[in-house]
């Protein structure tokens, strides 16, 4: 069976082939969600579902496919910032993951701009996400994407800061709004033989005037610890065991959207 038989072939089984999942990012006070992580899950008759951690690597480094994917996640991305806002569910942002070599595309500007104008959503609530091997591109490329981004009101997010690759120096040069702590540098939250790491690390950080989220908190104790060095949010790991009331992650828009957000209260 041909590329395109196993497409149709999906098409007319009435299964999207693409479809966005939600993770609650959740207030390190309130516990409540703020915000929400995406992810694309990949539907075929042949292969099932495929998820960012099969397919993302392929999809990173100057892969064409993984451009036009980035595309289609900043339109439905979008469309789900709208019906957020027509279900009257407040958000600080949603996250759409891209390729670092989304940057690299010569007129990102004018095609990025071109798919704001089809969608009538706020594009302050949407948010890019790219892997920290954004930080590896050549010069200045990284950082005139970062600001060509900002200038058409979306907001960035690099994750995987502070793992083992992750050259966060470039940080100085490539201005995204956000980082989202790689969970190998969450953990040292309460690394006693590492002490004063993790709060030296923010503080750097947050004198680029960036600001931090945290992944993968294994129980509440990090979450109360991440708060109070002024953490903007935390996504639970998959052994996490504690009390926030939306901890579980892969949800439908839908379902996502009738999640409720209850400012000021704690578990």
């Amino acid at each position: 069976m041909t590329r395109q038989q196993l497409v149709d072939q999906t098409i007319r089984s009435g299964v999207r082939p693409l479809d966005l999942r939600f993770q609650p990012i959740s207030h390190p006070f309130t516990r409540f969600p703020i915000a929400y992580r995406t992810s694309t899950a990949v539907f075929s008759v042949s292969r099932g579902v495929l998820t960012e951690r099969e397919y993302a690597y392929a999809a990173d480094f100057g892969n064409p496919t993984g451009v036009r994917l980035a595309k289609w996640n900043i339109r439905e991305g979008l469309r789900a910032v709208r019906a957020f806002a027509d279900a009257g569910r407040k958000i600080d942002f949603l996250s759409v993951r891209c390729p670092a070599s989304l940057a690299g595309v010569p007129d990102l500007y004018e095609q990025v701009r071109a798919i704001l104008a089809e969608k009538d959503a706020d594009p302050a609530k949407l948010c890019l996400e790219f892997p920290q091997s954004l930080l590896y591109l050549a010069g200045r490329e990284a950082g005139d994407a970062i600001r060509a981004l900002r200038l058409l009101g979306l907001k960035t997010l690099l994750s995987g800061c502070g793992a083992a690759d992750c050259p966060v120096t470039q940080l100085v040069h490539v201005p995204v709004d956000f980082v989202l702590l790689d969970e190998s540098t969450t953990s040292l939250v309460h690394n006693r033989d590492k002490e004063g790491v993790l709060p030296q690390f923010i503080r750097y950080l947050q004198t680029l005037h960036v600001g931090v989220y945290a992944e993968g908190v294994t129980d509440d104790e990090q979450i109360t610890s991440l708060n109070r060095l002024d953490c903007l949010g935390v996504i639970p790991a998959r052994t996490y065991r504690g009390n926030l009331p939306y901890a579980a992650g892969n949800l439908p828009t839908e379902e996502a959207i009738r999640q409720r957000e209850e400012a000021g209260k704690v578990e």
